[in-house]
């Protein structure tokens, strides 16, 4: 998600903060006696807050909340003896209003210096979050890819095992096949071994038949002869029996 650009309101809050604490810093150090050392222009406190290196340092990270890196002061450093501060002390009415405008173009700086930040900050926290949006874009596209990969797996996988049972199903099937024809192989055999012997039978039936048909026409070649012979035989046996009823009625 890109954050959206800071407004004019909280750019002047945040340069209003800023320059509230630099005031508070600089009554902090006039009120521990250093106002001599600051209108002399000799401390270096004084100078590091007026430097323009010495501005808001923001994290680069920290982009919700922008922190103000300020220097530790000890009290030794602002303890000063009551005579140099005396001396010191006339030269303030002289100084200060050079001191002002010096201030006035110090706090200018340091705001310009300050507005630049948040701008810099805030092309480098666009960058990021552009950055982050690319690459929530690529591990999307990575996020899908594997997606399909898996489910390319998956079907993979799933099909696989389809032709394994397909295969198994297939093996189950040729052996009830080849079951179911050795079982007919085997029953054609013994139907063709009580055929042939059927057909065995009825030959040795056919040539019985044969035979006594032989036989039998033989038979009755053998009694018509012998019918024709008793035909023939009987006219004689008549001739002879009239010869000899007609030679005994002669003798009487």
């Amino acid at each position: 998600m890109v954050f959206d650009d800071f407004d004019k309101e909280s750019q002047s809050a945040e340069i209003d903060a800023v320059r509230e604490t630099i005031t508070n810093m600089l009554k902090a150090v006039d009120d521990s006696g250093t106002s001599g050392a600051i209108t002399g222009g000799t401390n270096p406190k004084r100078k590091q807050i007026l430097s323009p290196e010495f501005v808001v340092e923001l994290e680069a990270d920290d982009v919700s909340s922008p922190t103000i890196s300020c220097a530790s002061f000890s009290e030794e450093e602002f303890s000063i003896a009551s005579a140099s501060r005396e001396s010191e002390f006339h030269f303030t009415g002289l100084t200060g209003t050079y001191l002002e405008e010096n201030d006035d173009l110090s706090m200018s700086s340091m705001n310009t210096k300050a507005i630049r930040q948040i701008q810099e900050l805030k092309m480098k926290l666009r960058v990021q979050e552009n950055t982050k949006l690319e690459l929530l874009n690529q591990c999307m596209k990575l996020d899908h890819k594997v997606e399909r990969d898996d489910s390319k797996s998956a079907r993979v996988r799933i099909y696989k095992s389809e032709n394994a049972r397909l295969r198994e199903q297939s093996a189950h099937m040729e052996k009830d096949f080849m079951n179911e024809m050795n079982k007919i192989v085997v029953r054609m055999a013994a139907m063709e071994r009580e055929h042939s012997s059927k057909l065995q039978e009825r030959d040795e039936k056919l040539k019985q038949l044969e035979e006594d048909l032989a036989n039998l026409k033989c038979s009755s070649k053998f009694e018509n002869v012998s019918l024709e012979e008793n035909a023939d035989a009987v006219p004689q046996n008549r001739t002879i029996l009239f010869k000899a009823t007609s030679e005994e009625s002669d003798s009487e």
